[in-house]
């Protein structure tokens, strides 16, 4: 009996190392990590060109006895996939998310605006790329996603950000409606966006506490998520194309949350 019992259970997952680390590159996307999570690093791939920027890091990677190599240019366009890599490749642990509960105690105490993006289905890497460095620059708390949302950063969304990846906070809703319905209870509101019908967004009057949705290039915010929205809100313009590009609006719509409340 105990036998039958014990092939019931699910095996356990245990990740590799492997699956812990991402390779990204870019320069500014590697500095970032250099500079506030050089302890993530694995290793190191750059061109000949680098060599003298980045002589400390090496020496620090010697004292840590972590590898690195010297490739051309061919070598890591290969390596990276890419003809953008700027000379640089990092092999770094992945950024741990933030757990719900965490996320929940840090929005809870903490007072004044706050800015936070719920991606609904974003899917190019450059445009996700861009709303994370957006989200960077305009103080975003956190992005939450669903579990369905494939989260998994890639080095192109890495240097598209210019490191912004690995500095914003990811968050998943486990239970999406009950969970933000635990924001909404916090004080925070939901804007919901979209080109056609919605109110002015420089004429609304617009919460200290906002969850901006942001829905997919393709067919914008859910209907699951429209019906849970407080608020829908347009850009305006000129009418000449249908809507904005997904990270051109995020841009739009935090610049004006960032101009009313600030920090």
């Amino acid at each position: 009996m105990q036998e039958k019992q014990k092939e019931r259970h699910s095996p356990r997952v245990i990740k590799t190392q492997k699956e812990e680390e991402i390779r990204i590159f870019g320069w500014h996307a590697c500095q970032t990590v250099i500079q506030h999570r050089k302890e993530a690093i694995r290793k190191i791939y750059l061109d000949e060109t680098r060599l003298e920027e980045l002589r400390p890091t090496l020496a620090w990677c010697a004292q840590q006895k972590i590898g690195y190599r010297i490739l051309g240019d061919t070598e890591l366009s290969k390596l990276t996939d890419s003809t953008h890599h700027e000379g640089l490749c990092l092999e770094i642990l992945k950024r741990p998310p933030l757990s719900w509960n965490q996320f929940i105690k840090r929005v809870s105490t903490t007072t004044g605006p706050q800015r936070l993006l719920f991606i609904d289905g974003v899917a190019n890497p450059h445009n996700f790329g861009a709303i994370l460095r957006t989200a960077a620059h305009f103080g975003v708390k956190a992005v939450l996603h669903t579990p369905d949302f494939p989260s998994n950063l890639s080095g192109t969304v890495y240097r598209i950000s210019e490191g912004a990846a690995d500095l914003m906070d990811m968050v998943c809703l486990n239970r999406p409606s009950t969970d933000i319905r635990q924001l909404q209870d916090l004080a925070f509101y939901l804007i919901g966006t979209t080109p056609h019908k919605g109110e002015n967004l420089f004429e609304l009057q617009l919460k200290e506490k906002l969850v901006f949705i942001i829905g997919s290039e393709h067919s914008g915010v859910s209907p699951r998520w429209k019906k849970l929205a407080d608020f829908h809100v347009k850009i305006p313009g000129t009418g000449l194309v249908e809507s904005l590009n997904v990270a051109s609006s995020v841009a739009i719509l935090l610049s004006e949350h960032w101009r009313r409340f600030g920090a």
